[in-house]
């Protein structure tokens, strides 16, 4: 979730990042909805009524994270509580503002508690009580009309013990064909994001490999394939799912245009409307980070606007703008000392990228992990108001 990346920006957008409205940035060329009714002809007519990722993305809207607790992995008392009754009760804090998307982060083969929430050789592990929980929580969001993601999060024997070799991307292959069984028949607001912040052998900042090499980005796409494939070959309302691909660095903004240079680079080839990118910002480090200053921008908010707008750039200046769904699954500002969050440059930030993201026709979904970058206090949940700081407020641009 570390974002380091210092690139050159590319033309700046002439607009007024942070208006109520949508002129802050006009997005045009809606894709045809000829070219949909097309590819929807040839798969399974249950379907056909999918919105595609271009209008699903906008339809998606504000969003937040259900972080730290499907996702956990590991021994340790920093994560979520992931029972469904807690689930439950924060998916309906934010229902009751106006949220209209959650992204469930989802660790499925790194150990867990009493187990993983998918057997060794993909399966899924369908007697946990915690994957019993996960299914339940999905039930309950897709029950409150909301928009639901889920993903394949930490994922580390890929990440960091990738080969290319085709025993691991079976295995990958085969993970994901399971969780498309298991979910065939729900809803098209069911949305599968195939791997979460590819990094490691995929290519980083942090250690890992480089993300600019060549290997590195071709592993991530033919892992993105593989999956891909695996979701469409169980039919179905999965014939056309809407599928999120992310590139490496973390599924960084600015490498979304070195992964998948061409729409034709995507999976389906650029010719699958239900195809969609996912991205994340956390953009600068040395602000958004949880050891980040406030200092950075305190005293300078048009920095903070021109900069919140620049990095915008790195999807506008990709060749999928405007033809590809493009959601932003994670972004937010974290601190080790929360006071510090209440400040209003914290706040600032939550409502210009959030609505930077809407004016351009994206969905996105604030990073919420009950800790750092907590946008709700779980100890409060069930007992009134339990966001943060007005954060909620922010985002909601109110």
């Amino acid at each position: 979730m570390e974002f380091r990346l210092g690139i050159s920006i590319l033309a700046s957008v002439a607009c007024f990042l942070g208006a109520k409205s949508s002129e802050a940035f006009a997005y045009q060329g809606i894709g045809s909805e000829k070219h949909v009714m097309s590819f929807a002809q040839k798969t399974d007519p249950l379907v056909r009524q999918s919105l595609s990722g271009l209008a699903a993305a906008k339809a998606m809207g504000r969003g937040f994270n259900l972080g730290n607790t499907f996702d956990a992995y590991g021994k340790g008392s920093n994560w979520r509580r992931h029972d469904a009754a807690f689930t439950k009760s924060l998916i309906d804090q934010y229902v009751s503002r106006g949220f209209t998307n959650v992204r469930i982060p989802i660790t499925w083969l790194e150990n867990h508690e009493n187990g993983t929430l998918a057997l060794p050789g993909g399966g899924l592990n369908r007697s946990l009580g915690r994957f019993k929980d996960l299914k339940a929580t999905i039930d309950y969001a897709l029950s409150k009309g909301l928009w639901v993601i889920i993903n394949a999060h930490h994922e580390l024997w890929l990440k960091k013990g990738y080969d290319g070799s085709e025993a691991m991307r079976n295995r990958f292959y085969g993970l994901w064909s399971d969780i498309a069984w298991e979910f065939k028949d729900y809803s098209s607001k069911l949305v599968f994001h195939i791997l979460n912040e590819p990094e490691g052998r995929l290519g980083d900042f942090n250690g890992g490999a480089s993300p600019y090499d060549g290997k590195s980005q071709q592993w991530t796409r033919d892992l993105n394939l593989a999956a891909y494939e695996a979701i469409r070959a169980t039919g179905g309302m999965n014939a056309q799912r809407l599928v999120m691909v992310s590139p490496n660095a973390q599924g960084n903004h600015a490498m979304l245009r070195y992964v998948y240079p061409l729409i034709s680079s995507l999976p389906g080839g650029g010719q699958d409307p239900f195809v969609m990118v996912a991205v994340h910002s956390y953009d600068p480090w040395r602000f958004c980070g949880p050891e980040g200053n406030n200092g950075y921008y305190r005293s300078n908010l048009a920095k903070l606007t021109a900069d919140i707008r620049n990095g915008f750039q790195n999807v506008l200046a990709w060749k999928g703008y405007g033809r590809v769904g493009i959601y932003y699954g994670e972004y937010g500002v974290g601190r080790y000392q929360q006071a510090s969050r209440a400040e209003p440059v914290v706040k600032e930030y939550y409502r210009l990228m959030t609505q930077g993201i809407i004016d351009l026709g994206l969905g996105g979904a604030v990073w919420d992990d009950g800790g750092w970058f907590r946008v709700v206090d779980d100890s409060r949940i069930g007992k009134g108001d339990a966001f943060v700081f007005g954060l909620d407020r922010a985002i909601l641009n109110r």
